[in-house]
């Protein structure tokens, strides 16, 4: 049965507001946020939601407080943590806070591989360029299927470790272990034009991706 939008019901403004936000009507969407959380102040839901608003609107600042809110009223709230460390790290550059915040999404949460991989970025940004490498390695520990995760180990140990023949089996070892994913990535990179700008570390990761497919398969293939 459909709620009826009264004045009282703040389980049916954020219902109408997430409606909105998936149809891309931000600004309606901040509206019925806002009058859900008029009706419940503490409404953590409301507050993460309308900062998801404010995010895609640019309003980064505004963005943070309103995660702040949805944690002060439920501090174990996983996905408010997980957005506040990104917004820090991405939209800020504050590297340390952002690293301070994966480390408490991972202790919610253990086997989020996501948060492990992201945590690996801030570190790379922070130049702990090891500790970056043993997260990427947890994330595809947990998720081994996570293309993203081996492609920043693969820059880490490449460009930054100077760690090149483990880099190398590194991307080997994943396209044993994901055939399928790997060969739809080299269906992708072998479309993609390999402009001058493009960093040499990142070509010859292409080049692997590329090039291996073919001989991995012919070795399936006999």
């Amino acid at each position: 049965m459909k709620k009826k939008l009264t004045h009282n019901n703040h389980k049916a403004w954020l219902e109408q507001g997430n409606k909105l936000f998936d149809s891309e009507h931000y600004e309606k969407a901040m509206a019925d946020y806002d009058k859900a959380i008029q009706i419940k102040p503490d409404y953590y839901e409301a507050w993460f939601n309308r900062g998801l608003v404010l995010y895609e609107l640019g309003h980064y600042q505004e963005t943070l407080a309103s995660y702040d809110k949805a944690i002060q009223f439920k501090p174990d709230y996983y996905n408010a943590w997980f957005n506040r460390a990104a917004l820090l790290a991405n939209e800020f550059n504050h590297y340390k806070k952002a690293l301070v915040n994966y480390d408490f999404v991972i202790q919610l949460k253990p086997d989020s591989y996501l948060a492990w991989s992201y945590r690996g970025r801030a570190l790379v940004e922070l130049g702990d360029y090891e500790e970056a490498l043993a997260s990427y390695d947890k994330a595809i520990q947990l998720e081994p299927n996570y293309h993203n995760a081996w492609f920043a180990r693969f820059k880490v140990l490449y460009n930054k470790l100077g760690r090149r023949q483990e880099a190398i089996a590194g991307i080997i070892e994943f396209i044993e272990l994901n055939p399928e994913l790997a060969k739809k990535q080299a269906q992708i990179l072998s479309q993609l034009p390999c402009a001058k700008t493009t960093p040499f570390w990142s070509r010859i990761y292409n080049i692997i991706i590329c090039y291996y497919i073919y001989f991995f398969k012919k070795r399936k293939d006999k």
